[in-house]
Formats: structure tokens, C-alpha cells, sequence
């Protein structure tokens, strides 16, 4: 399920099932779609986050980045092809 953006430049939502349950408090998970893989992951990095792998994912025609909030909340950083 996707929410489009409710104006110019203002982010695309998508909403994903997924098979694995959820052992931790953090419940949602997301993904932020960017124009530039490194560019966007070094600007989380330099606000506290981190990487969460040493690679990078490749799956569906998509490619993307885990990444972690200074609380160590997951979240991926998707290629907007």
C-alpha cells in the first residue's frame, strides 16, 4: 500500500508485509526513498545514525541501504530509480 506525497517534494509513504514477527518495541520500520545512496546515508551519519551492515541490498530491481537512528531504530535508505 502506498500514500502519495499531499504536495510538491513531500515524501512517498509505503506500507510492506512481511513474514518475520517483531521481538522488540519498534514496530514500524521505514523506508526513505533518495536520489543518492552515500550522499543520504552521510548525512544520517553525521546527525548520529550508523549503518546497521557492511554491504548493500539488491533485490527486485531495488538497491538499498539498512541504517540506524542514534536510538538504534532500523530503517533503509532506498535507490529512487
Amino acid at each position: 500500500m502506498n500514500l502519495g506525497p499531499t504536495e510538491p517534494g513531500a515524501p512517498r509513504i509505503s506500507f510492506q508485509r512481511v513474514h518475520e514477527t517483531k521481538i522488540v518495541k519498534n514496530r514500524l520500520h521505514f523506508d526513505l526513498s533518495v536520489d543518492d545512496l552515500d550522499e543520504a546515508c552521510h548525512r544520517i551519519e553525521a546527525l548520529g545514525g550508523h549503518r546497521r551492515d557492511d554491504h548493500d541490498f539488491y533485490e527486485y530491481g531495488y538497491s538499498w541501504r539498512r541504517m540506524a537512528d542514534p536510538a538504534g531504530n532500523e530503517f533503509c535508505v532506498v535507490l529512487d530509480r
